[in-house]
């Protein structure tokens, strides 16, 4: 029997063939075609995964490193800049990512992947943290330390400051690494964990830096209301 685990790669595999062919017949061939075959290739990888007991947090972190990795290959191919908004809606958090820079109060289309802004290009990912997983946000701080040292043990602990719209998270001998490119576009792991609980807590939220030094991962974000 299938763990959720591998169920999860045995859709994306499903998902990201059908996505293969319908990129072929409508597009040609296009640099989406290989990012759909990479990440058939993670599915794959996923759906055959031995089932090792794995613990609930190390299932979690698991799907939270194939998002970072579909992301990451999504912006290579697509060559997206560091603009970048997350919207919530719903209890759920939206990451736009733009080739340029976007009014982050601007409406925005969260309804496809890919969008348009005139001779702006635009994908839409959705965020790994939602509200299902971390609750009503009263305290920001509170949140991230909770995702990231008590649901996902990638921190040792997290030293944070939330002050009006602004909030910086330094967190302590951090666990995971994410691809250059992705921190300086819509943050590493930890910057997502950071700008998605902002954002359920405000609205909308921004990723301002997103950088290591030594043993501290640091991360800034600015809320910037509902839009």
């Amino acid at each position: 029997m299938l763990t959720a685990y591998q169920a999860v790669g045995a859709v994306l595999v499903i998902a990201c063939l059908t996505l293969t062919l319908l990129s072929y017949v409508f597009f040609g061939l296009t640099p989406l075609i290989a990012l759909w075959i990479g990440l058939a290739v993670v599915g794959a990888s996923m759906a055959l995964t031995p089932s090792r007991g794995l613990k609930p947090n190390e299932v979690i972190l698991e799907m939270l490193n194939t998002f970072t990795y579909n992301v990451n290959a999504t912006i290579e191919s697509l060559g997206l800049g560091s603009s970048n908004v997350y919207v919530s809606k719903g209890g759920d958090v939206y990451i736009v990512a733009t080739l340029k820079p976007i009014d982050p109060r601007a409406e925005l289309d969260l309804s496809t992947v890919l969008k348009s802004y005139g001779d702006n290009v635009g994908v839409v990912f959705k965020s790994p943290i939602s509200r299902g997983l971390v609750g009503e946000v009263s305290d920001v701080c509170s949140s991230i330390e909770y995702v990231a040292v008590d649901l996902l043990s990638i921190a040792s602990m997290v030293e944070c400051v939330d002050v009006g719209m602004r909030t910086t998270a330094k967190f302590i001998r951090p666990k995971v690494s994410s691809p250059y490119r992705m921190g300086r576009t819509v943050g590493s792991l930890y910057g997502i964990i950071t700008t998605s609980i902002k954002a359920l807590a405000v609205g909308r939220a921004v990723l301002i830096s997103d950088s290591e030094e030594g043993s501290v991962r640091m991360v800034v974000v600015e809320g910037v209301g509902s839009g």
